[in-house]
C-alpha cells in the first residue's frame, strides 16, 4: 500500500474492477475468463441485486458481515414558519422547472425564486437507498457511508413513477 506525502495515513490505493479481476484471475489460475466477460458478470449481478430490491423490497445480505442494504421512506412534508412562508430547506430544487419559469419570467430569475419537488406521486415520502450498518461487524462503522450510484437511483425513480403501489419500509 501506497501512503500519499500529506496528510496523515492518507491511503492512495484504491480498489476496482479492474483490480478485482486481477484477485480474481491470481486465485482462480483454474477459471479462464477475460476482463470483458468478467465485467459484464459483475454488471449484471448488480443490476439483478438492485432490482430485487427495488421491486420485491429485498432486504440484501452484504457478504463479509458488512450489514443490509436496503430502501427506507421517509416523509417529508413542507412546512411553514410564523409568517406563512414555505420553509424550503429539506426539499430538493425542481431544476428542469426551475430553469423553465427563469426563461419565461425575468423577475423570477432576478430573484432566483425556485421550484421544488412536493413528491405527490409518492404522497409526499422520499425514497432513498441506506445502508443498515448496525449489524455489520467492522471497526470505525460510523466513519463509513455508502451513496448509491446514479443508476441505481435513476431506476428506483422510474419504477415508483411507473408503479405508485409499490411500498417500502418507513424510518
Amino acid at each position: 500500500m501506497i501512503i500519499k506525502k500529506r496528510g496523515k495515513d492518507k491511503i492512495k490505493e484504491h480498489f476496482s474492477l479492474k483490480s478485482a479481476y486481477r484477485y480474481f484471475c491470481k486465485n482462480n489460475p483454474d477459471i479462464k475468463i477475460d476482463a470483458k466477460e468478467y465485467r459484464k458478470i459483475i454488471y449484471e449481478a448488480n443490476d439483478a441485486i438492485i432490482n430485487k430490491i427495488i421491486y420485491n423490497n429485498l432486504k440484501f445480505l452484504i457478504p463479509a458481515r458488512l450489514g443490509y442494504l436496503e430502501i427506507k421512506k421517509s416523509k417529508k412534508s413542507p412546512k411553514l414558519d410564523k409568517n406563512g412562508n414555505l420553509i424550503t430547506k429539506s426539499l430538493p430544487i425542481d431544476h428542469g422547472s426551475t430553469l423553465k419559469l427563469w426563461q419565461e419570467d425575468e423577475e423570477s430569475f432576478r430573484t432566483k425564486k425556485r421550484i421544488y419537488h412536493l413528491n405527490e406521486h409518492t404522497e409526499g415520502y422520499l425514497l432513498k437507498f441506506k445502508w443498515d450498518k448496525f449489524s455489520a461487524l467492522i471497526k470505525n462503522k460510523s466513519i463509513y457511508s455508502f451513496t448509491a450510484c446514479r443508476k441505481a437511483t435513476r431506476a428506483l425513480a422510474s419504477a415508483v413513477k411507473q408503479n405508485p403501489d409499490i411500498d417500502f419500509y418507513e424510518y
